[in-house]
C-alpha cells in the first residue's frame, strides 16, 4: 500500500511541478535563441532583458513553488476534508509523513538539477565555457590547498544539504501539526508557531554566538583559527548532527499529533 501511495503522491506532485519546470527550461531556451541575434539595438536589449528577468523570476518560483507544494499537500491531504479518506487507508502515521517528506525532498532536489540545466542552456557557448573553466580552476585551487580533504568536504556538504532539506520540510509539517491542536484559526495558529520557532532559533543562535566571546572558548577559537581544514570538517559534521537531531524531534512531534491528537473537525 505504501508503494501505491508513494506512486500516487509522485504523480500528483508532478502535475503542478512539471509545468513550472517546463516554463523555466523554455524561457532559458528562448533566452539562448535570442542571443543568436545579438546586436546593439534597443529592441534586442528590451527583449533579452525581459527574458532574463522572467528567467530569474521563474528560478525563484521553481524553488518556492516546490516548497509550497510540499507543504500544502501535507496539509490538504492529512488535515482537511481529504484527511477523512486519507486516514482510512491501511497506512500508519509514520508512513504518511515519510511519503510526503521523501516526495517533497526528491522534487526539491530535482528542481535544483532543472535550474542547473536551464543555466547551462541559457549560457551555452562562450559564457558556459568560461564558467566551466572558472569552476575547474577554483576546484583545482581548493584541492591544492586541502588535498584529499576536498572529497570529504563534498560528501559532508551533500549530506548536510540533504539533511537540511528534510529538516526544512519537517519544520513546516510540525507547525501544521501543532496548529491543528487549536480549535479555531488553525492555519493562522500554524503560521504563528512558525514565526515563534524562527524567533526562538534566532535567539538561541545569538546566545551561542555570545558564548564564543567568553574566555573559556578562546582556546577553541584559536584551535579553529590555526587548523582551518579541521575546523571546516567539525563545523559541517556538527551541522549534520544538530540538524539530524532537530529533524528527529520534529518527526516525533508530527507522528504523536497524527496518532493521538488528530482532529479533522
Amino acid at each position: 500500500m505504501v508503494k501505491k501511495l508513494f506512486k500516487h503522491e509522485i504523480l500528483a506532485f508532478w502535475r503542478g511541478w512539471s509545468l513550472i519546470q517546463i516554463a523555466l527550461l523554455a524561457t532559458a531556451l528562448f533566452g539562448r535563441f535570442i542571443q543568436l541575434f545579438e546586436n546593439n539595438t534597443a529592441v534586442y536589449d528590451i527583449v533579452f532583458g525581459s527574458t532574463t528577468f522572467a528567467y530569474s523570476i521563474l528560478i525563484m518560483v521553481a524553488f518556492v513553488g516546490t516548497l509550497f507544494s510540499g507543504v500544502t499537500r501535507f496539509y490538504k491531504n492529512l488535515f482537511t476534508s481529504e484527511g477523512y479518506l486519507t486516514h482510512t487507508l491501511p497506512v500508519t502515521a509514520t508512513q504518511h509523513i515519510m511519503v510526503k517528506l521523501v516526495t517533497a525532498v526528491l522534487f526539491q532536489i530535482a528542481t535544483l538539477f532543472v535550474v542547473l540545466a536551464s543555466a547551462c542552456i541559457i549560457t551555452a557557448g562562450d559564457v558556459l565555457v568560461e564558467v566551466v573553466k572558472a569552476i575547474g580552476y577554483l576546484i583545482g585551487e581548493i584541492y591544492e590547498y586541502t588535498g584529499a580533504h576536498m572529497v570529504l568536504y563534498i560528501v559532508e556538504i551533500i549530506v548536510v544539504t540533504i539533511v537540511s532539506l528534510f529538516s526544512s520540510f519537517l519544520v513546516y509539517y510540525t507547525c501544521i501539526c501543532l496548529g491543528q491542536l487549536s480549535k479555531k484559526n488553525r492555519v493562522l495558529v500554524s503560521v504563528g508557531i512558525y514565526f515563534g520557532m524562527s524567533m526562538v532559533g534566532q535567539v538561541v543562535s545569538t546566545v551561542l554566538m555570545t558564548f564564543t566571546t567568553f574566555p573559556v572558548f578562546e582556546d577553541i577559537v584559536m584551535y579553529f583559527t590555526d587548523h582551518p581544514i579541521t575546523a571546516i570538517h567539525i563545523s559541517l559534521c556538527l551541522g549534520i548532527v544538530i540538524t539530524l537531531i532537530l529533524s528527529i524531534v520534529f518527526f516525533i512531534i508530527c507522528r504523536m499529533v497524527m496518532k493521538k491528537k488528530l482532529n479533522l473537525e
